[in-house]
């Protein structure tokens, strides 16, 4: 009886089973120049501008192509399991009730303006696939209808307005770090510097006759947390006041890039602003060990690709104060004493 009920429950009940949810969706998504996602009480918005997505909610910063076109691309696939309740007492169970507070469900409004809406769905609850193969099923309803629909597919759907950018900041290989200097507010100096460009751990160089140290770890994270910053939202600028602040760090490449931020802790928050220059000073350093002559050419960098490559970073840069993860502030805060054993029973500083 139960295997019967079971089976019973996963069978179609309706023809829409396999029908798109959407079909015109895809003929329409390159007129979709709006999207608004609502949920509680929050709203994001995204628009297509002639540079690209923006966030406006978040004074137009750059947002993730992939992750808008993932959400999309899912919706053209979105595909009917069956129906469900037109029961408006029932939408509270579905998770398909209007946004509001204390309500689950996400608003999603597409469009190529405010008067011209291509589709509007409130999606509610969701679960894995019975069908399998890394697919979820919703619980989804047009906003202004009744019915509700179970369908099958993957959707994108970032519900704070930092899981709409690109969280990988920076990416710099670990072999061009050269050299890596951290300032404390109250004036303490580390700087870990590599010898060679193939040299997998760094060495002190600020503060001098320092003890053993404590973990080589820690000291590797100094010189590479900089070059692989990640980030969790973002803020104009002029949020943050970077005047005082709790860190000042500078990286160097091999090849000649030179990369400051200030840190700044705000509440439980912590903020960076960057900057980013081409330094033609920079004498490289000496060739690896294994390099032969041909290799040696091959890792001699143009300067015009550096500062091609200053002049991308500067965009995403200038006039934007980025919320760091508290362990990457944690890393790059480590003092002598965090990192060094005393040489002389006294304490470091």
């Amino acid at each position: 009886f139960i295997a019967t009920q079971n089976q019973q429950r996963t069978l179609p009940s309706d023809d829409t089973s396999g029908q798109l949810l959407l079909p015109d969706l895809a003929a329409r998504i390159n007129d979709i120049s709006h999207i608004k996602l609502t949920t509680g009480e929050n709203g994001i918005d995204l628009e297509k501008k002639a540079s690209g997505w923006v966030l406006t909610s978040r004074s137009a910063y750059p947002a993730d192509v992939g992750k808008i076109r993932q959400l999309l691309i899912g919706l053209t696939q979105l595909s009917m399991v069956e129906r469900k309740t037109s029961n408006p007492e029932l939408f509270e169970k579905l998770g398909t009730t209007d946004p509001g507070p204390g309500n689950p469900s996400t608003l999603v409004e597409m469009g190529g303006n405010a008067s011209n809406t291509v589709a509007s769905l409130i999606i509610g609850n969701q679960s894995p696939s019975r069908a399998g193969a890394g697919r979820n099923e919703y619980y989804i309803r047009k906003k202004g209808e009744n019915q509700n629909f179970l369908t099958e597919g993957n959707l994108y759907l970032g519900k704070a307005a930092g899981d709409w950018i690109n969280k990988q900041l920076t990416n710099i290989d670990n072999n061009r770090v050269m050299e890596v200097s951290v300032i404390h507010n109250d004036g303490t100096r580390i700087t870990v510097k590599k010898d060679k460009p193939d040299q997998t751990d760094f060495n002190v160089t600020e503060p001098k006759n320092h003890g053993s140290t404590k973990s080589q770890f820690a000291i590797n994270s100094i010189g590479t947390i900089l070059a692989h910053l990640s980030i969790q939202d973002v803020e104009k600028s002029g949020a943050i006041d970077f005047n005082k602040p709790d860190l000042e760090v500078k990286l160097k490449t091999v090849d000649g890039l030179v990369l400051k931020s200030l840190i700044k802790k705000k509440e439980d928050k912590s903020y960076a602003s960057l900057s980013v220059v081409y330094d033609s000073k920079i004498t490289p350093l000496p060739a690896s060990t294994s390099s032969t002559d041909e290799t040696q050419k091959a890792e001699t960098v143009n300067p015009a690709t550096i500062k091609k490559e200053v002049e991308e970073l500067s965009k995403n840069f200038t006039d934007w104060a980025f919320e760091i993860p508290s362990f990457q502030t944690e890393s790059l805060s480590k003092r002598p004493v965090d990192l060094f054993e005393s040489t002389s029973g006294k304490t470091e500083k």
